[in-house]
């Protein structure tokens, strides 16, 4: 019987066995390669960086603090009365004022005494300048005419003056008995003094007018006086010069009493009727209180609904200008609590207040504020701020000029 048969095995050749071997290296390289890699939750973090600033926030190293010159000083609370702070402009009063025209045209001509020049002080009837005309015959003949004119204003001018003179006298009365104010009687005096100025120009009209009248040489000159004693604010004049009667060619004004006029809104009138006092100071003079008294309250301005108080300034209340702006507190009523900060916190930025604060180390806090006034010692603030806040008072421009400088980097970017 014959032996089974087994299949044949076929025998790989040798030189294909390290073929085989790269292929399998590959296979297991290949599979390396795709295998998931870590879930990103379980990568490692990067560093993050320090939180940003809130708005407003300067922060600096304590170099940067040396290098500007930082300092800071507490916030104070005082008790102090209720204010209320406007401003108002020093004005004079009426009949303190004057213009000086010429009645004709003509040639300027320099007086004997020399010409009136701006800033001088000047007596009443003080001759300025001198003005002189060559008239025509047509003119000479109208100076007939004009001179009953002036005649007739002269005596216009003297019946004013007479009624101003027993008004004055009846309120000088009235005032003895305390039935008017002080200010009232100053207006009725005023008014005086501008009909004594009328009646003066009158009668110089009226001499200048009967001179070329009569006169041969066929030229008129006139002689232009200070209506009243004062100080010469304009003066627009030169020898030579040709003038008309359309011209102001000098202004003169009596400082010896200033006027300091108050706009109060009706809806404050109760901060008037709280007054105890009332000071008025300037920015040319600061720290100085140029005189405090209470106002004369007049009537509500229906159109403006404004009562306007009138201050009546001394002479030498500091040397007032007619013109300047003047600051105004009227004072009165139980004292309250107030935040009061250095002046030197207060930094002015686009019309508007701003102050530093410390809130932390190297790190301050820009804040609007509203400041009420003004004291010697410092600010009183309408914002209330808690005592003891130390605020930047060296510095606090160079921090403001900083950050208006990153925001508009930040804005750029």
């Amino acid at each position: 019987m014959a032996p089974p048969a087994f299949p044949r095995v076929r025998r790989t050749p040798p030189w294909r066995r390290p073929l085989f071997a790269l292929l399998f290296l590959g296979l297991l390289l290949s599979a390396a390669c795709v295998q998931p890699g870590p879930d990103a939750d379980d990568l490692p973090q990067a560093h993050a960086g320090p939180p940003p600033l809130p708005p407003g926030t300067v922060q600096l190293t304590a170099a940067q603090e040396q290098a500007l010159g930082i300092a800071t000083q507490p916030v104070s609370l005082r008790r102090l009365p209720p204010v209320y702070a406007t401003t108002a402009v020093v004005t004079v009063p009426t009949g303190a004022q004057a213009e000086v025209v010429s009645p004709v045209s003509g040639y300027v001509q320099v007086p004997a005494g020399g010409m009136g020049r701006l800033g001088q002080r000047v007596r009443a009837g003080q001759v300025l300048a001198l003005v002189r005309q060559a008239y025509t015959a047509d003119e000479k003949v109208g100076f007939a005419t004009s001179e009953r004119q002036a005649q007739a204003a002269l005596q216009a001018a003297a019946a004013q003056l007479q009624l101003a003179q027993a008004e004055a006298n009846r309120e000088r009365q009235l005032y003895r008995d305390q039935v008017i104010s002080l200010r009232e009687l100053q207006q009725s005096e005023a008014a005086v003094g501008v009909q004594q100025a009328a009646l003066a120009g009158a009668r110089s009209l009226a001499r200048q007018y009967a001179a070329a009248r009569a006169g041969t040489s066929g030229a008129g000159e006139y002689a232009l006086r200070a209506p009243i004693a004062g100080v010469v604010t304009q003066a627009q004049l030169a020898p030579g010069a040709l003038v008309d009667p359309n011209q102001t060619l000098f202004t003169v004004v009596n400082q010896s009493r200033l006027w300091v006029s108050v706009p109060l809104p009706e809806q404050n009138l109760r901060a008037l009727a709280q007054a105890q006092s009332a000071e008025v100071s300037a920015a040319a003079f600061p720290g100085q209180v140029l005189f405090r008294r209470i106002p004369s309250p007049g009537v509500v301005d229906p159109l403006t609904h404004t009562l306007p108080l009138l201050f009546a300034a001394p002479g030498r209340a500091g040397g007032l200008r007619p013109g300047m702006s003047v600051a105004v507190r009227l004072l009165g009523g139980p004292p309250v609590l107030a935040a009061v900060v250095p002046a030197r916190a207060l930094v002015l930025e686009a019309g508007a207040t701003v102050l530093f604060v410390r809130t932390g180390p190297h790190r301050y806090l820009r804040l609007p504020v509203h400041p009420r006034y003004q004291l010697p010692a410092g600010a009183v603030l309408a914002d209330a701020l808690p005592p003891g806040t130390q605020v930047v008072v060296h510095g606090a421009a160079q921090l403001e000029s900083d950050l208006q400088k990153t925001s508009i980097q930040l804005g750029v970017d």
